[in-house]
């Protein structure tokens, strides 16, 4: 495995299985360049390796399947591949775009012009053959043919006339969709019964968590409940549904020239942020927030501001942790606003798995939530998180792992660049013996104590013909003064005897 020139890592998150590893390759005597991408999974075993002379589009098609990929290059194709054990790798199909992104276990493919539907194992379902589409949701997806919207399932069986305008999106959620006759929009449930009137301006998919309905009436936005009652007034220039799952709808109003937003919840039907902010994002247990000064704060879920406010606070929290900032320096804040690590280093990286890459001065170094260094290394000019525990430490010279090392990752590393430190590190039994084998047992006893020897047993005549000695290893750090890994003792037992 020959991973250097790294240009950037995707890691391994709850979205995405594999951790991806970009890198640029230049040989200036040759004059010639070249791109590659590797993946890694889990156990840190390379799956995948595409390389090319031109920049190259790659990404994994479903979490679902490690050894499917979509592929593209300058040619306006994208290439379905299937990669096997050996690297090498076979096209399943092409297409003129793939719309990434799983809904309902498909994905939207176009060919000739024409779009059509694949599912995760890359199985063609609906040959390409309609003018446009929305994604399939609840088995049902909206297509347009001849001009004329309607429904279909997944056998490609009409279960909606070709008889309506659409939205920009529709979908059925909770049994209804919105759809247009003759320019005036309403509601329409599975059995195509009409359940909101074709009267209003515009609609939108509604939240599949409540029981609102959002639609537009004399040129604005207000929400409607199913006997078209209005619950919330008609006092909105935009609303949009949440796509990332939670209960809300964002609500923008403007004034003064200003867009202005806030959140209706489809689960109290209540406005529960007013339109007060420049921006919002909402998280499970937190919203990120620009107020009109251009500042940032954590809103909580009734609206409440909950944290101090900085110059930046990242749309998203990672393992429960925002990063801030303020004065160009950094730091992190909890989901309660609460500093959590102090506004220090010149550059923050999300968390995954517990530990986090910082940049202190010219010196990157991995952190736990404790703010306590774990790792720190001044020669290295980078250091990636591959969300996997394990991290590649890149400099002019070469590429070390340091982490989580799996027994894979192990047999690709010479001995000479496996670094006695990182044993502590290594939790599987089997790669620990691999690493032994490989840096040899002298270099490791060298950081060892010897607390119990053969000597100490004169009188004993089995131990007498060898040169037994139980050695603590607990001296063996990546730090100097902090260890997540302080309350182990780890012992090696090393016996010659002398038969």
């Amino acid at each position: 495995m020959n991973i250097k020139n790294i240009e950037s890592v995707l890691p391994i998150t709850e979205e995405q299985s594999l951790a991806q590893i970009d890198c640029h390759h230049e040989n200036l005597r040759a004059n010639v360049s070249w791109h590659e991408t590797f993946f890694m999974d889990k156990d840190g075993k390379i799956i995948a390796n595409f390389k090319n002379k031109k920049p190259f589009y790659v990404r994994q098609l479903t979490s679902k399947h490690n050894n499917l990929f979509v592929l593209a290059g300058f040619d306006n194709i994208y290439y379905i591949v299937l990669v096997y054990d050996d690297l090498t790798y076979t096209t399943l199909n092409s297409y003129e775009d793939i719309e990434l992104g799983v809904e309902d276990g498909c994905f939207a493919v176009k060919q000739n012009g024409l779009w059509g539907f694949i599912n995760e194992e890359a199985v063609e379902i609906i040959e390409p053959q309609y003018e446009n589409y929305c994604a399939f949701s609840n088995g049902f997806a909206a297509i347009c043919k001849n001009g004329k919207w309607g429904f279909i399932n997944k056998q490609n069986e009409i279960v909606i006339p070709f008889e309506y305008e659409i939205p920009d999106y529709s979908c059925f959620n909770g049994n209804y969709a919105p759809v247009s006759k003759n320019g005036k929009f309403g509601f329409i449930d599975t059995s195509n019964r009409t359940v909101i009137s074709f009267k209003y301006e515009n609609a939108l998919m509604r939240s599949k968590y409540g029981k609102l309905f959002p639609v537009k009436l004399n040129g604005k936005w207000g929400f409607i409940d199913y006997n078209e009652n209005r619950i919330i007034p008609f006092d909105f220039d935009n609303v949009e549904c949440n796509t990332d799952g939670y209960s809300v709808y964002e609500v923008m109003k403007k004034v003064d020239e200003k867009e202005l937003y806030g959140l209706v919840d489809a689960r109290s039907n209540k406005v529960i942020i007013p339109c007060e902010y420049l921006s919002l994002c909402p998280n499970p247990n937190s919203i990120q927030a620009q107020k009109q000064n251009w500042k940032y704060v954590l809103l909580n879920w009734d609206g409440e501001e909950v944290s101090e406010e900085y110059d930046f606070i990242a749309e998203y929290s990672y393992d429960d942790l925002y990063i801030v900032i303020n004065n160009k320096k950094e730091g992190y804040i909890n989901e309660n606003g609460e500093i959590v690590i102090p506004l220090k280093y010149n550059k923050c990286n999300p968390f995954y798995g517990g530990l986090a890459i910082v940049k202190d001065k010219d010196c990157f170094r991995i952190i736990n939530q404790l703010n306590l260094s774990v790792f720190d290394n001044n020669k290295c000019d980078k250091i990636y998180n591959t969300g996997l525990g394990i991290y590649i430490l890149e400099n002019s010279e070469e590429v070390l792992f340091w982490g989580n090392l799996t027994s894979s990752l192990i047999e690709d590393i010479s001995a000479e660049n496996l670094k006695s430190e990182t044993y502590k590190f290594i939790k599987n039994i089997d790669a620990r013996s691999l690493f032994l084998q490989k840096i040899g047992i002298e270099k490791m006893l060298q950081y060892g104590t010897v607390v119990d020897t053969y000597e100490n047993y004169p009188d004993n005549e089995m131990w007498a013909k060898s040169e037994y000695k139980i050695i603590d290893m607990s001296a063996l750090k990546l730090i100097e003064s902090h260890s997540l890994f302080d309350d182990e003792v780890n012992y090696f037992t090393y016996a010659q005897y002398k038969e």
